[in-house]
């Protein structure tokens, strides 16, 4: 019985910060309309949008297969579709002040569902770690912005040179496991730089160029992503990542169309995180979210 109500307590306790999150995002959503002039946009640019949300909350996905290759690197066994519905049912409380609740939602849903309390912790730590050192690769790119004498291409080489060494290091002395989870991370940061520079072309004066301002955005992207994700008290970096933005791209874009790009560019942030959160709702009503019913091999996450 007692196992009974703790095992409640977790499932209330993941519940209301999900709801709590979705509050923040609501609130957000509400603000950044207010501040769009949504006037000035046709179907056809309604409909860009809509897509650009639509492949942010796809990006989602691999953000949490690299935690499940993190889980399984720590000797917790999960299925995929677990780990997706529930990273995606976590993940909203991002947007709750204080930057940790994504993560303490899926430390009370992991336990309730019998996972080991230490394991799904440091799994946590992992994937900050992971997400950083990735996040970090990517600040290469922005140096041709601000030192002429690097090119692009030198700058994809040193890029795709790091990465591999990476990857290798990571493959040698933590296994497979931990460099799928660099790759699924490497996808995200991709998708979403990408999803960005979409943004730029479609809303602003920029247009399709040359290969080095499609590399350099996506860089200016992630190294922005990743000074939200590493400064406490900033909840899915709202603010630091705008400012970052600002201080890099002011000598490329007008101030007026840059705040613009970067208003928008939230919006479908958080319109792919409520879109993936709903996908991941679905995916729990329709499994209940039981442990016999989720797929956790519970011979092996008990011995954890």
């Amino acid at each position: 019985m007692k196992h009974i109500k703790w095992k409640q307590l977790f499932n209330w306790g993941g519940f209301v910060i999900g709801i709590a999150g979705v509050v923040f995002v609501v609130r957000k959503l509400s603000m950044y309309s207010n501040q769009i002039d949504f006037s000035g946009l046709t179907w056809l640019s309604l409909c860009s949008l809509t897509g650009l949300i639509a492949a942010y909350g796809l990006a989602n996905i691999f953000q949490a297969m690299a935690w499940h290759d993190i889980l399984q690197y720590m000797g917790v066994t999960t299925t995929k579709k677990w780990s997706i519905q529930t990273y995606g049912v976590a993940q909203i409380a991002k947007y709750v002040p204080g930057n940790i609740f994504q993560f303490a939602g899926r430390q009370a849903i992991g336990q309730a569902a019998g996972l080991p309390a230490i394991p799904l912790a440091k799994s946590a730590v992992w994937e900050i770690g992971m997400l950083a050192g990735t996040g970090a690769l990517f600040s290469v790119l922005v140096i041709p912005l601000f030192r002429h004498q690097v090119t692009f291409l030198l700058a994809c080489i040193m890029f795709i040179v790091i990465l591999v060494i990476g990857m290798f290091a990571l493959y040698r002395f933590a296994g497979a496991g931990m460099a799928s989870a660099m790759q699924w991370d490497i996808l995200f940061l991709l998708l979403a730089g990408i999803v960005f520079y979409g943004v730029l072309i479609q809303f602003t004066s920029v247009r399709p160029g040359t290969g080095s301002m499609f590399v350099g955005i996506i860089g200016v992207y992630v190294v922005a992503w990743l000074a939200g994700l590493v400064t406490p008290g900033a909840p899915a970096g709202i603010g630091v990542r705008e400012m970052v933005f600002l201080a890099i791209l002011h000598n490329f874009l007008s101030e007026g169309e840059l705040l613009k790009a970067i208003l928008l560019g939230r919006f479908v942030t958080v319109g792919g995180d409520m879109l993936f959160y709903i996908f991941a709702m679905a995916l729990r009503f329709r499994n209940n979210m039981l442990p016999k019913t989720s797929g956790i091999d519970e011979s092996q996450s008990g011995n954890n």
